[in-house]
């Protein structure tokens, strides 16, 4: 019920209890008993003289049939696709189904505790985002998925080229940034049993409006809102990033990493740039050389490239100081 209002709410327009009452068929004194199961105060719910409502801004809740209607024929690649409104993590929710046949996305209207890599926390307001997830039956050996993030990073960003935008690059080796800040971040996870990987999940998270977090996060996260100064078409956005996600993995199932590396090389954010490389307990500083055809980090330390692989090194950008 509170999803059935909050969807005629979501025009930004003030409605009355009576309007709502006669519309959904619900007692006007149950109205405000609903609406107090709200899940985020980022909403921004007005009350006028305790009888009508309005949210400010309006809301775009994510539709599923508008989303595959939007992604056209490809849509013929899933075996489900599903929008849930409240879940701890669009991840952990696919990695736990049981029965699940083919290939299955999920969106979220806010994850209570999505993450990020390392397990940092990726901050999450209702209907403010896109939390997407994608169960997807690869056909390939394991070995074979060298580069799977960044091969997803470059899908992401087509999608956002797609959408308008420019100047987006990859921060190896699951960001997508926008002048040094983090617009949106990739997580694959995948869940074995004796030994053998039965499940993988590509989860992305997309900032399309700056989340409330603390301000030392705050300062290096980026959205939607920040880039184009306009309402975020979210349902458009969420279509053309499981569209481009799709067509992407087609490609790399067939024709492997190879085939995106040039454009992994172009989006490189790190590449020239003066860098600090955290390996276990010691720090040191280099400049990125690019990113080679294994999908590792080269960096050049004391005038000698070593190659990283996702997972053992944290890095940091300092400054633009070199040309690659």
């Amino acid at each position: 019920m509170l999803e059935s209002i909050l969807n005629l709410l979501a025009d930004g327009k003030v409605h009355s209890e009576k309007e709502i009452s006669k519309l959904l068929g619900i007692p006007c004194m149950m109205i405000p008993t609903i609406l107090e199961e709200i899940p985020n105060a980022s909403i921004n719910l007005e009350v006028i003289n305790n009888k009508n409502y309005r949210i400010l801004g309006g809301l775009e809740l994510l539709n599923a049939a508008y989303i595959a209607k939007k992604i056209g024929v490809t849509k013929l690649l899933l075996s489900k696709l599903e929008v849930l409104r409240l879940v701890d993590s669009t991840n952990n929710y696919l990695l736990n189904q049981t029965k699940c046949i083919g290939n299955y996305a999920v969106f979220a209207e806010q994850q209570t505790a999505g993450r990020g890599q390392f397990k940092r926390t990726w901050y999450s307001n209702f209907g403010k985002n896109i939390a997407l997830s994608l169960l997807w039956q690869f056909s390939i050996p394991m070995n074979k998925l060298t580069g799977l993030t960044l091969t997803v990073g470059v899908a992401v960003i087509k999608a956002l080229e797609e959408y308008g935008l420019k100047g987006i690059q990859l921060k190896w080796p699951n960001d997508i940034i926008h002048q040094g800040k983090k617009l949106a971040g990739i997580l694959i996870e995948s869940r074995s049993i004796e030994q053998k990987i039965k499940k993988m999940v590509i989860g992305i998270g997309l900032n399309l409006y700056v989340p409330v977090t603390p301000s030392f996060i705050n300062d290096q996260i980026t959205s939607i809102f920040s880039l184009q100064k306009l309402t975020p078409q979210r349902n458009q956005l969420a279509g053309l990033i499981l569209k481009n996600l799709l067509l992407t993995l087609v490609d790399f199932e067939a024709k492997g990493l190879n085939f995106f590396i040039e454009d992994i090389q172009r989006l490189d954010n790190l590449s020239g740039k003066l860098i600090t490389v955290q390996n276990q307990n010691n720090f040191l500083e280099g400049i990125g050389r690019g990113i080679n055809m294994q999908g590792q980090l080269c960096v050049q330390i004391n005038n000698k490239t070593y190659c990283f692989n996702s997972g053992e090194i944290r890095v940091k950008l300092k400054s633009v100081l070199f040309d690659s």
